[in-house]
Order: structure tokens, then sequence, then C-alpha cells
């Protein structure tokens, strides 16, 4: 339940954002507009998010098995650059590039760095060669990773079935 209102929360404060970022701008295109309050929240607000990614990746890798720690390092960092990338992006743009070529930069790049962090996300859940797959779903029905960080966490040695809702 926690999870649900966390998420429902981060949903509508991104809406809200964008959505009163729109008055200053009514283009269609003016998305990354970012140096009016709403956008410049919409940045802190991701800033927040990418060190709560942080701090939840070091807990969890506190108390995993040792051979998962280094995918919980890696998922650390590719999570937190990818969630930082767009505050630091526009922090640059707005400070070096003159105003009339700021939104194409933020544009372009920002699709690139936002499209190579997924590409990384994605490589680490989904490669045959990272920790994780030994451990997860995909390549096991004996040790898996749920039960893994269930019974080192405390809890029962029975399978689990992730659940929202």
């Amino acid at each position: 339940c926690v999870v649900m209102v966390v998420a429902v929360s981060i949903l509508l404060s991104h809406i809200i954002l964008a959505q009163w970022g729109r008055m200053y701008n009514d283009d269609f295109d003016s998305y990354h507009d970012l140096e009016h309050l709403p956008g410049k929240l919409l940045m802190l607000w991701r800033i927040l998010l990418g060190f709560g990614m942080l701090g939840c990746c070091v807990s969890t890798r506190m108390r995993c098995p040792a051979s998962l720690q280094l995918f919980y390092l890696q998922l650390a960092i590719v999570g937190t650059l990818w969630f930082l990338s767009l505050p630091v992006l526009t922090w640059i743009v707005n400070t070096i590039v003159p105003y009339y070529l700021r939104h194409r930069t933020v544009g372009v790049w920002g699709a690139v760095l936002q499209t190579s962090g997924i590409v990384l996300l994605s490589w680490l859940v989904t490669s045959h060669s990272t920790p994780y797959h030994k451990f997860s779903h995909l390549s096991s029905t004996q040790d898996n990773l749920t039960d893994s960080l269930a019974s080192s966490s405390g809890g029962s040695d029975e399978p689990r079935t992730w659940m929202f809702g």
C-alpha cells in the first residue's frame, strides 16, 4: 500500500509540475523549458529521487548475498546517474549554451543520456553475464533473488511473488 501511495504521489507531482510549467510557455514542445520554477522543482524532484534510489540500493546491498553486491553497486551507479543526468545537463546548458540553443541542446542530449541510461539499466537485468541473471527467475528455479533477499532479511524461506496492490 505504501509503495502505491509513493508511486501515485510521484506521478501526480510530475503531472502537476508539467502542467504548471505550461503556464509559462504554451508551446506544445515546451517540455524541455526547465528554466522556470516548475522546471527547477521538477529537476529537484529528480535529484531527490536519485539519492533515494542510491540509499535504497546501498541498504539492499548491505543485506544481500555477496554474489549480488556487485550488481547492486552497478545498479546504484547507473540508476543514480540516470536520475541526475537531466538536472546536471540542464544546469550545464543553462550555464554555457546561448539562450537560443538551449531548448535544442537539452532535447538532443537529454534524449541521448536518458536512452543510454535505460539501455544500461536494461542490460543490468537482462544480460546473461551479470550477477543478477544468475539469481533471477530468468536462469534458475532453485535459489533465486526474491528468495535469497527474503531469507536474508529475516523473512520466511517459502517462495514469494512480488505483488502490487
